[in-house]
């Protein structure tokens, strides 16, 4: 507020946050990283639908799967309160990505 206008008005009579545009809200790491590897939304698309019964896993490729599993790590390293789906994505995505590893040799 500028000088001229605060004199025109007694101390306290105007609220500058009732007038002054605000700060955004800071979005934080945390955010994005749950952002990005979200829980699929179950009835929104099939490839959703697949994915939320962890049915495209098995189509990946063993450089794919350990992409998949960084991906799912990091949101369960940040994510407070992870839920089943994710528990079950991670064990599954091991499994097989110990499977692929096992037959590759």
């Amino acid at each position: 507020m500028s000088e001229r206008i605060s004199r025109l008005y007694p101390a306290h009579a105007l609220d500058r946050h009732e007038y002054e545009p605000r700060a955004e809200r800071a979005i934080t790491l945390v955010e994005l990283v749950i952002a990005a590897y979200p829980d699929p939304e179950l009835y929104t698309t099939a490839e959703a639908f697949a994915r939320f019964n962890h049915d495209d896993l098995d189509a990946m490729t063993l450089d794919e799967l350990d992409r998949e599993r960084w991906r799912a790590r990091a949101r369960w390293a940040y994510d407070e309160q992870p839920s089943r789906w994710l528990y079950d994505r991670l064990m599954r995505l091991d499994a097989l990505a110990a499977r692929h590893r096992r037959t590759s040799r």
